[in-house]
């Protein structure tokens, strides 16, 4: 029990990194869920969301039976999810940024 305990707050402590040196915090704030027809979040963003949710529930899903290997590859996964979230983020706020600029300039060409 005490190793597998160690090395979940070893998962969620790489994972917490991860995400706080992106910039994200861990925390869902849903300020990135335009899209192009602002119906809500893109299926881009939606399918990365819950692919990180499906292994975090994997990770949350270990026991003191987990072999070394799945709980390696249980965060692994995690933080890979975590990782491509924080890119589909990111990607959606440039592309917000770019149609604010779009916008102004449109705006000032008048």
């Amino acid at each position: 029990m005490k190793r597998l305990m160690c090395k979940r707050l070893a998962g969620v402590a790489v994972t917490a990194l991860a995400l706080t040196l992106a910039g994200c915090g861990g925390s869902s704030n849903n300020k990135n869920e335009s899209s192009t027809d602002s119906s809500g979040p893109s299926a881009e963003l939606t399918s990365a969301r819950s692919t990180y949710e499906t292994a975090d529930r994997r990770v949350g899903n270990l026991t003191d039976d987990s072999t070394d290997m799945e709980i390696r590859d249980a965060h692994n996964a995690r933080v890979a999810a975590a990782t491509a979230l924080l890119a589909v983020e990111t990607d959606s706020e440039e592309r917000e940024k770019v149609a604010e600029a779009k916008g102004r300039s449109e705006a000032l060409a008048k």
